[in-house]
């Protein structure tokens, strides 16, 4: 598992939230929830929307480091 994989999961499992629901809060099709999950995607768009999501901060996304 990838980081960006792994911290998506961190923070989707407490939401009690499985990817298709993300995915659908984020407005966007699973497969690309999986591209961003999965690190396929260099420029993700949708980062933001997934942030919020997931309530946490982009870089932390990221980086897992939390922005000052």
């Amino acid at each position: 598992m990838n980081n960006i994989s792994r911290r998506i999961k961190t923070k989707r499992e407490p939401l009690d939230l499985i990817e298709r629901e993300v995915a659908e809060q984020v407005l966007i099709k699973q497969q690309s929830y999986q591209a961003i999950k999965s690190a396929e995607t260099k420029k993700p768009r949708n980062l933001y929307e997934l942030s919020i999501t997931l309530n946490c901060e982009i870089a932390w996304l990221l980086s897992e480091k939390k922005k000052n």
